[in-house]
C-alpha cells in the first residue's frame, strides 16, 4: 500500500490489527498518496494485549500521519475504544485532536 497507485477506497474493518497494526497503517499513510477513503472500524486498535504494542504508540502514529497526509478525505475508526475514559485514551485523543488541527484535507472522521 505504500507504493500503491490504484487503490483509492480501502475498507479493512473487522480485522483485529491491534496497536501494532495501527502503527503499521499510520506509517503507510505517511507515504501513500492515493487512498482517500479508509475504514478501520472494529480493528481493536486500542486493545493493548500481549504483543500488540501500546495504545499510545499505535494511535500516535495514526495521528502523525493525519497531520501530514494530504489525500485522505474520509477516515472511519468506529468501535475501536477511543471513547473509553482512561489515561491511554486521553493521550490518544489529544494526539488525534492536535493532528486534525494540522490536516487540511480530511472532511470526515468518525470514531
Amino acid at each position: 500500500l505504500v507504493v500503491n497507485r490504484a487503490v483509492v477506497n480501502l475498507d479493512i474493518s473487522s480485522n483485529p490489527f491491534g496497536p501494532k497494526g495501527a502503527h503499521a497503517f499510520g506509517q503507510m499513510l505517511l507515504q501513500n498518496t492515493t487512498i482517500s477513503d479508509l475504514s478501520m472500524n472494529r480493528c481493536k486498535l486500542t486493545d493493548a494485549g500481549e504483543g500488540l504494542g501500546t495504545v499510545e504508540g499505535g494511535i500516535a502514529t495514526i495521528a502523525e500521519s493525519l497531520a501530514q497526509n494530504n489525500t485522505l478525505v474520509m477516515f472511519e475508526l468506529e468501535a475501536n475504544g477511543l471513547h473509553e475514559e482512561n489515561e491511554s485514551m486521553r493521550a490518544a485523543n489529544t494526539a488525534l485532536s492536535d493532528a486534525l488541527h494540522k490536516n487540511t484535507t480530511l472532511l470526515k472522521l468518525s470514531t
